[in-house]
């Protein structure tokens, strides 16, 4: 973002301090600045001149002679070969011994055969824009003799500012001319934003605003201005869009322009003719819907991108750009202004979607200050009345009755500053309450109420980024100075910290399986209801899965398993389908459990009875969750048949009941544990196992 330090001083005076020293604050703030442009002020020796006469070049076609009346007592005479030198305009004049840089002076000289007494000068040559195909042509009002820079303020400097997004605020100049005076003590001063005096309010007609229930908008006012020239816009504002990276349009366009670089607020004005039905309705779109931008591109609209319509066509796409159909021409007399607020998320996808990131899009998607809608409409007519009068043109006529639709006014936020909890964040001990108070006041924070320890502040409505109370001292941090807060290394124990016992226990169960001649298997914890289905366990069994996936990868992976057994099973089908039989494979992973969501009847399921319990590797703030879904550590293992293949001496033998129960016993014994009881299942306890050659094995 360019920023204007000749702007900035409207709202802090920088005027005397060194930009690189006003750059080096701001970065200390949060803004970095990635560079500066220091713009030397134009010579004095540089004029409003008038041409008197012009004529060809007895020697060259492309050139002409002109004389050129600079206020002294002798019209200068000049040869330009501009095209649009011609006689009565006002033009910017470079008289002899002017330095318009290093290397190039204005002198006497002869073109041929003919004396020129100084330069017609383009705005490109004076470092005002770019533009070379001619000279400069100034208004009227331009004063014959005076030097060009009481009209032209060139000497400036532009600071080119990299914002984080957070700080929405500081999408305008004002933003950052707080903060600025906030750091360095400076008086901060908002602009003028009276609205013309009663005299001039005159009934105009007003326009009526309608807004669907679904189209993001939370507030809405718009207004009617008669009677306005679409004249160019005052040298100085153009100046000042030119160095920001605007083009100067019109003063209808450019004001538009000038209030949204100002106030971080963007603003549309559309040709009141244009609009039919006298109203603005503000929906979505609807699918296939297309409209054509103020680019020349027609874009092909979705449900969800807003739409500012009148009471037959789409005029604008909200918070993006305005339509061809509807824009400001230089025969434009009424205009309907509008100043709006759009939900950000919206205004993002639409963005993004149709390629088009406008500075208007990029504002909104960070969020605006809908509070302040009211004061931009009044800074918007305050300076459409100030530049008319300027530029000499008749008052427009302001309609009294400013339409506004915000059916839900919200109120500012509130957020407690602990003194304490802020030192200790800090490390600095010698911080005050008052001193807190002094920071945050002049960043718009209202205090409301304090204690010995704590203040309460009310959130200004331009800081949506200010939460919770971490973000009230990174605030206050900004004030001291990160550069003044203490570095520290922390205090480190270096004693070693043991194994948590059930990673251990895992480590150990993964050796002793692959000891006992099985393969570990690493699988998804998802699968499908109908795959437990066809293991014959229902809704009512506590295996049933109940935590359901919001966006699975597909419907063979829609819940969170609660048992292995499935996905054991797809890996012997998996590996039978390859040719491969006799898979002996082993898990361990999690079981996801939903004990809200039912009770455990320990008379049908008592294998399930304590499996509600926390499991220790949660956090102590996981395992006090009382609605949180209970994991499982499990470890389970299939054993497929043949259990040993044939060989040249020995027939190949099946996988069985006591081959499953030998594997049991040596892992237990491995772990020292020899005293297990069995017994038969209930009835539907494990209702995928066969009744005859399934058991439940139990240790104390």
């Amino acid at each position: 973002m360019l920023i204007s330090l000749n702007w900035l001083s409207d709202y802090c005076d920088v005027s005397e301090l060194d930009p690189h020293e006003v750059a080096s604050t701001l970065t200390h703030l949060g803004h970095e600045v990635e560079s500066v442009d220091v713009i030397p002020p134009l010579p004095a020796s540089i004029l409003v001149g008038k041409i008197q006469s012009a004529s060809k070049h007895p020697k060259a076609d492309t050139l002409q002679v002109c004389q050129v009346d600079v206020g002294q007592d002798d019209d200068l005479t000049i040869v330009c070969g501009a095209e649009n030198a011609r006689k009565g305009i006002k033009v910017a004049v470079a008289t002899v011994g002017t330095q318009l840089d290093k290397d190039f002076k204005i002198k006497v000289s002869k073109i041929r055969g003919e004396q020129s007494f100084g330069m017609l000068c383009s705005e490109k040559e004076l470092g005002i824009s770019e533009e070379h195909a001619g000279i400069m042509e100034l208004d009227e009002a331009c004063e014959i003799g005076k030097p060009l820079n009481e009209y032209f303020h060139i000497g400036d400097s532009v600071l080119d500012v990299s914002l984080t997004p957070n700080r929405a605020d500081c999408l305008g100049v004002l933003g950052l001319a707080r903060d600025f005076a906030a750091k360095t003590g400076r008086p901060f001063k908002l602009p003028s934003l009276s609205y013309p005096s009663d005299s001039q309010l005159k009934s105009t007609g007003s326009i009526e605003v309608s807004i669907a229930a679904d189209a993001g908008c939370g507030r809405f006012s718009a207004f009617v201005i008669r009677n306005v020239k679409a004249v160019s816009s005052p040298a100085w504002m153009q100046d000042r869009l030119k160095k920001v990276g605007m083009r100067p349009i019109n003063v209808i366009v450019d004001i538009t322009n000038y209030v949204m670089l100002e106030t971080g607020q963007p603003l549309h004005a559309y040709d009141a003719r244009f609009l039919e039905g006298d109203v603005i309705k503000v929906r979505s779109a609807t699918q296939n819907e297309t409209i054509k931008l103020l680019n020349g591109e027609t874009k092909n609209l979705h449900p969800g991108d807003l739409l500012i319509c009148d009471g037959q066509k789409p005029v604008g796409l909200a918070g993006i750009m305005g339509g061809e159909n509807s824009e400001v021409k230089n025969d434009t007399t009424d205009i309907v202004v509008e100043v709006a607020h759009f939900d950000a998320s919206q205004i993002r996808k639409s963005s993004k979607r149709l390629g088009l990131h406008t500075e208007a899009s990029h504002r909104f998607e960070r969020g605006i200050d809908r509070f302040s809608i009211g004061e931009v409409s009044k800074r918007v007519a305050h300076l459409l009345s100030q530049c008319m009068e300027e530029l000499g043109e008749p008052k427009p006529q302001f309609s009294s009755d400013v339409v506004e639709f915000y059916p839900n006014p919200s109120s500012l936020g509130k957020v407690a500053l602990r003194l304490s909890r802020l030192r200790s964040f800090l490390g600095l001990s010698n911080v005050s309450l008052q001193e807190c108070v002094n920071f945050l006041s002049p960043l718009g924070f209202q205090l409301l109420d304090k204690t010995d320890d704590r203040m309460l502040f009310e959130v200004p409505s331009f800081r949506r980024d200010i939460v919770r109370e971490v973000d009230l001292i990174e605030e206050v941090s900004r004030m001291i100075g990160f550069e003044k807060i203490p570095y520290q290394l922390p205090r480190m124990n270096i004693a070693p910290n043991s194994e948590n016992p059930l990673i251990s226990f895992i480590s150990k169960l993964k050796v002793v399986m692959a000891q006992l001649g099985l393969c570990e298997s690493i699988t998804f914890p998802f699968e499908s209801e109908k795959l437990y289905q066809s293991l014959r366990i229902t809704s009512e069994h506590p295996l049933w899965p109940r935590v359901l996936l919001e966006n699975p990868l597909n419907e063979e992976m829609s819940a969170l398993q609660t048992t292995q057994v499935p996905s054991l099973l797809n890996c012997v089908r998996h590996n039978r389908s390859h040719q491969q039989a006799g898979s002996q494979l082993f898990e361990i992973g999690r079981a996801y459990l939903d004990f809200s969501q039912y009770q455990i009847d320990t008379s049908k399921f008592p294998i399930f009875a304590d499996w509600s319990k926390k499991e220790m590797h949660l956090t102590r703030r996981a395992q006090g969750e009382k609605e949180r879904v209970t994991e499982r550590t499990l470890l389970s293992a299939v054993l497929d048949s043949p259990y040993k293949k044939q060989m040249w001496s020995s027939e190949s033998v099946k996988a069985n009941f006591f081959h499953a129960k030998s594997l049991i016993q040596a892992l237990c014994a491995s772990f020292g544990n020899v005293d297990l009881q069995w017994r038969v299942p209930l009835e539907g306890e494990l209702p995928f196992l066969h009744p005859g050659a399934s058991a439940c094995v139990s240790s104390n």
